[in-house]
């Protein structure tokens, strides 16, 4: 069993290495409020543990379109982008030549996933992770509002983007769409930036008194990394 802490061994350096080495088993992360789990096999991402937040369903006009909740495998694959800008939780990498089952310790309850190459995880996540600085920047307001402008949905657009956009249709701050999506603010925020460049979303002032729900300081505390 490989133990370390990613001050010392990052989340990428860390994946890269069981991609050269070849080998299949289970990357456990220690994270302040939970642990987290990435299962690997044969150079692939193929499973990953059940983020931490849990969304919150809106009360809704009852005129308004059923609420959709974005997929739980989406929420497991933006916590695995968030876990890039982490820089200190400690770590465990067990080797197993069998990574069918879900659950090895009989703590963690892993979400099967489409198999995800690691390289192609890791480029995504250095990606977002060089941008965090200029994004936490770009949207240093959490209490703004969303707002739907434009027409019609360009077709690359995620199913994030999708759930972000069905937010912004309602009088929504940016935290609050986080919250009932069960996204951590990074997450949000990268997919509120795409967005907002292709004119579907704008942000309004933040109200003059902003009333976040009870649950939004344990949710703050936990997904916004510095």
């Amino acid at each position: 069993m490989l133990v370390g802490d990613m001050s010392t061994m990052p989340l990428a350096d860390l994946l890269q290495w069981v991609e050269a080495t070849g080998k299949s088993g289970t990357v456990t992360i220690q994270r302040a409020t939970h642990t987290f789990a990435i299962q690997l096999e044969s150079r692939h991402i193929t499973a990953l543990g059940r983020p931490h937040c849990a969304p919150h369903t809106p009360e809704l006009p009852e005129a308004s379109s059923p609420w959709q909740p974005l997929p739980l495998v989406e929420r497991c694959l933006a916590t695995l982008i968030d876990q890039f800008l982490d820089s200190q939780d400690p770590f465990s990498f067990e080797e197993r030549s069998d990574t069918r089952a879900t659950d090895h310790l009989g703590l963690l309850e892993l979400v099967s996933i489409e198999p995800l190459h690691i390289q192609a995880a890791v480029m995504e996540g250095m990606r977002h992770r060089d941008e965090w600085p200029q994004l936490r920047t770009r949207f240093e307001d959490p209490h703004a509002l969303l707002r739907r402008v434009g027409k019609g949905i360009p077709p690359e657009t995620s199913p994030l983007q999708l759930a972000l956009l069905a937010c912004a249709a309602y009088p929504m701050t940016i935290d609050e769409a986080g919250l009932r999506l069960g996204l951590s603010r990074p997450a949000t925020l990268r997919g509120l930036a795409p967005l907002q460049q292709q004119g579907l979303v704008e942000l309004d002032p933040a109200p003059a008194h902003t009333d976040p729900p009870a649950s939004h300081q344990a949710w703050q505390d936990d997904t916004n990394p510095e």
